[in-house]
């Protein structure tokens, strides 16, 4: 009787800590709480590769701008600092003083721009307010994208504008490589 005693004790307390700190044999993992969402502004901090380019042009056609191996990074701070790369791997390699980002193949060989961005939450819009552009005439501009994160994925879909490039509409996949994010 004793030991059916002290038997029933440790049951009524194993399922009072249960109870109390949300343990369960059968629990699934549908039923664990998730995690509050992370802003989308505190999402984009840290350092990204690019893992994918899409462009039409504004015929719908698509282009490959940067040939079928290009690299880029995308870098964004806490302060709304940012600095954007896209580098063609078939193209040429330059000396200092290149003339032109254009290679002989008519690819472009890069593409790379800093300045400072803001997020809207409510409708998940990056605005790259580009400061300074390795094309002149994206200077002072801002580049409006519709972003999207999954883990450790970002998708960039851009707004219907004539790009750096000379693109109408492309779509960009990003890996997060630095600052995991802290939940």
């Amino acid at each position: 009787m004793k030991l059916y005693g002290r038997c029933s004790w440790l049951v009524m307390i194993a399922a009072l800590v249960s109870a109390c700190f949300g343990f369960s044999r059968h629990a699934s993992p549908q039923s664990t709480p998730r995690r509050a969402a992370v802003p989308i502004n505190q999402q984009i901090v840290g350092t990204w590769k690019l893992l994918s380019i899409y462009e039409e042009d504004s015929y719908g056609d698509e282009i490959n701008q940067f040939g079928d191996e290009s690299s880029g990074q995308f870098i964004t701070d806490e302060e709304g600092n940012f600095s954007f790369q896209i580098l063609s791997s078939s193209g040429r390699r330059y000396a200092a003083k290149a003339p032109s980002c254009v290679g002989s193949s008519g690819l472009i060989d890069a593409v790379t721009y800093f300045g400072t961005y803001s997020v809207n939450r409510q409708s998940a819009k990056l605005v790259l307010h580009v400061d300074n552009c390795l094309f002149r005439e994206c200077d002072k501009t801002n580049r409006i994208i519709t972003i999207n994160f999954r883990d450790d994925t970002m998708e960039w879909v851009s707004s219907a504008e004539p790009s750096a490039t000379g693109a109408f509409y492309n779509r960009m996949l990003w890996r997060r490589t630095c600052c995991h994010l802290h939940h």
